[in-house]
């Protein structure tokens, strides 16, 4: 993400359409292929600039499973059943069932109260091949020579390929990283971007539309009026909600593995926390809002962390003494000034 727009005004930030005051755009990815080439994907990167590691490589574990998973469509036999056994460290294990009906009778509990018997039939399965992809010895097993061909000829397609879903997600990580985007309306695959980042914004669009060779999305302006304020203070703060949700859970597994992290994974925890501070504070100057509690809840999350590197737990031992004179100016101003500053910017004084 960049960190330029930390020292943009509100008027940097907006743009004006018609005169008309615009504080960001909403937009839908909506590629329109189910299946891209990797190298058309990565040509079209390349003409917009993006890093191709962006775009990494398929692995053969997950294109074993889309193929397997294509292969029983083109099959389209209704009596039989693609089964996911299990995965391991050394193997993935599908496997190809035979459904089979038995008319059974059925005793039980009726919604109109009571009890009733009626005739109804009954599922079963019997194994008709497995196929694995073991991964010691990287290499596709079944016991079919026919479905193992056709499975491997999938393979080597999805082994060049991204699925839609596979590169929208791509695309939305490219966002996350270079804008302060968050869902417009949560779960509708409907995105905001405020104005300063219209720039990057335009540059995914055009890669959109250089892989599909036609409008896949549609960019609309949202004016500067406080219902649209309201609104996108309320996605921001959602999605601030969901971030810290998650990065809770992943302080307490970091709590559990920081003896195996090194030192750069800890950093880069740290500064994916400092991101998401600064995706809020822009929102704060954009909309005019003081979203103070999403603004707090990131002070305490951030906190949470750099105790833990100070002092291997994530709460700091002097904080309990702040709170307990949070109630006394004199207590607080003589704790302000007797603490070493490295101590002082880890306690909250809220």
């Amino acid at each position: 993400m960049t960190t330029s727009n930390n020292t943009l005004t509100r008027s940097q930030m907006m743009h004006k359409v018609g005169n008309v005051p615009v504080i960001g755009y909403t937009f839908a990815l909506q590629l329109k292929q189910p299946m891209y080439s990797r190298d058309t994907v990565l040509n079209a990167a390349l003409r917009q600039g993006f890093d191709t590691k962006e775009f990494p490589e398929p692995t053969k574990r997950n294109s074993f499973k889309n193929a397997m998973r294509a292969q029983m469509k083109l099959k389209k036999e209704s009596e039989k059943i693609l089964h996911f056994v299990e995965e391991t460290a050394t193997g993935v294990i599908f496997q190809i069932d035979r459904k089979v009906l038995e008319n059974v009778s059925l005793w039980g509990s009726s919604s109109d109260g009571g009890e009733t018997q009626i005739e109804t039939k009954s599922a079963s399965y019997q194994k008709e091949l497995q196929v694995v992809y073991d991964k010691t010895s990287d290499r596709v097993i079944c016991d079919s020579a026919e479905v193992l061909q056709a499975v491997y000829k999938l393979l080597g397609v999805y082994m060049e390929s991204y699925t839609k879903l596979t590169l929208t997600r791509y695309i939305l990580n490219l966002l996350e990283r270079n804008t302060s985007f968050v869902p417009y309306i949560k779960g509708t695959g409907v995105y905001f971007v405020p104005a300063h980042n219209r720039t990057y914004l335009d540059k995914i669009v055009e890669f959109m539309y250089d892989l599909d060779n036609c409008t896949n999305t549609v960019l609309c302006e949202i004016p500067d009026l406080p219902n649209a304020q309201e609104a996108i203070a309320a996605s921001t703060t959602e999605k601030f909600a969901d971030m810290r949700r998650d990065q809770e859970t992943e302080i307490l597994k970091f709590v559990e593995e920081s003896a195996q992290m090194t030192e750069r994974m800890k950093e880069n925890r740290l500064t994916d926390i400092a991101k998401r501070g600064e995706v809020i504070r822009n929102y704060e100057i954009l909309l005019n809002k003081e979203l103070r509690q999403a603004s707090k809840s990131l002070k305490a999350t951030e906190l949470m962390v750099k105790n833990f590197y100070k002092y291997g737990t994530i709460t700091n031992p002097f904080q309990a003494i702040v709170d307990e004179n949070k109630d006394n100016a004199e207590a607080i101003q003589r704790i302000k000034d007797s603490v070493p500053d490295d101590v002082l910017e880890l306690l909250d004084f809220s």
